[in-house]
């Protein structure tokens, strides 16, 4: 929960000031990073009692620094953190790409898109409790499917966005995703573990986060070097499919108005013959020409 505030109200300060001076914005998270350390450093203690019950047992104290072996080898949580290695790749581009994205392509601020990441800690610090009270009465498995669907929806939806709501709607929707996997993830991983080894099997599926955020802005980034932004070449597709339809819809639309008018003037012009007050006028106009 701290750190759901921290995220809630970091970015929104942080980005006045990172659009005053980015020199300034860093100077001030670096004296919070070691304000944070010396106050982990002088006043923090460890909680964990000296003598441990796990201790008393030999196989126990022999894999202390190791045994993880025994869970490469586990065929289903191996599974589990590559799937979700590659679901939190979609987050890590959002996280990182979408500013430097926004700014460069659709001249989003620093100020205001500090107001995106503000919306998702203020998201998952209202709903998270609510979400999980529904999802822990399903099965995990498709719980967390739906979570990684609506990832993948709110990473595919910034190729549509063109300002600051487009992509403070996307973030949205990676949210929900998040408030339904990430609580059922690390469930599913507690469960999954063997109480020996349970801090193991978290300590590898935190990793993932990590791999996820070295692999996918890494990509991103030399795509979006490389290739132009998949946004563009969308709504270029698009524009170019608009002009040549765009083309004959108009001539056809212009014939067809052509044709119209010229009806309309033939219609015209035989009731207007046909009408007596023509009929008395051109009579009128013969006999002045044989007078």
């Amino acid at each position: 929960m701290a750190n759901n505030v921290g995220v809630a109200v970091g970015p929104a300060i942080g980005g006045f000031i990172a659009a005053v001076s980015y020199n300034i914005a860093f100077y001030i998270a670096a004296a919070g990073m070691l304000a944070y350390g010396l106050l982990m450093g002088f006043f923090a203690f460890e909680t964990m009692p000296k003598a441990s019950c796990l201790s008393t047992h030999p196989d126990t104290a022999k894999e202390r620094y190791g045994g993880y072996g025994q869970i490469l080898r586990d065929r289903p949580f191996m599974s589990f953190n590559l799937s979700i290695t590659l679901t939190t790749i979609c987050a890590a581009l959002i996280w990182v790409l979408l500013a430097v994205y926004a700014k460069q392509n659709y001249g989003v601020p620093e100020s205001q898109y500090g107001l995106i990441p503000t919306t998702n800690a203020l998201m998952v610090i209202f709903f998270q409790f609510a979400v999980t009270q529904v999802t822990k009465r399903f099965s995990p498995l498709p719980v967390m499917a739906l979570g990684a669907f609506f990832y993948a929806l709110g990473c595919g939806g910034i190729v549509l966005g063109q300002g600051f709501w487009g992509f403070w709607l996307c973030m949205v929707v990676m949210t929900v995703g998040e408030l339904i996997l990430q609580p059922t993830a690390s469930t599913y991983v507690a469960k999954l573990a063997p109480a020996d080894k349970r801090g193991r099997y978290m300590s590898l599926y935190g990793l993932t986060w990590g791999i996820a955020s070295g692999v996918g802005p890494v990509f991103g980034g030399l795509l979006n070097d490389k290739r132009q932004p998949a946004g563009y070449l969308v709504r270029r597709s698009c524009r170019r499919v608009g002009q040549r339809v765009r083309l004959p819809v108009a001539g056809t639309a212009l014939s067809a108005t052509g044709d119209v008018n010229r009806t309309a003037v033939k219609c015209q012009y035989r009731d207007n013959l046909t009408s007596p007050s023509i009929k008395a006028q051109s009579l009128g106009i013969g006999r002045a020409a044989c007078s």
